[in-house]
């Protein structure tokens, strides 16, 4: 018996957020509207995803090439943080 495949990027962080009973309505519509169209892309989290992307591009007129820019960027400063800051000192013969 086979799982089900996996949907989410490995680099997905879960996060906490709650929702009013109209909004939970509102998810659970576009599920059972997505399944039928969509069913890669009908999961909390792909909805969630998309419309936050939706919700960038279309009212906040943000290009995706930013936020990948962006994302790069803070990509780079996370590793150059994440190195350790160790000084050597040489070593003094007495």
């Amino acid at each position: 018996m086979k799982g089900r495949k996996k949907q989410l990027s490995d680099d997905a962080e879960k996060l906490n957020f709650s929702l009013t009973p109209e909004e939970q309505l509102v998810l659970h519509v576009i599920r059972v509207r997505r399944k039928k169209h969509l069913p890669q892309r009908s999961g909390q989290s792909q909805i969630v995803a998309d419309a936050l992307w939706k919700l960038l591009l279309e009212e906040e007129k943000v290009p995706r090439e930013y936020i990948t820019r962006l994302s790069e960027v803070e990509a780079e400063v996370s590793d150059s943080e994440s190195k350790p800051k160790i000084k050597e000192f040489p070593n003094k013969e007495r």
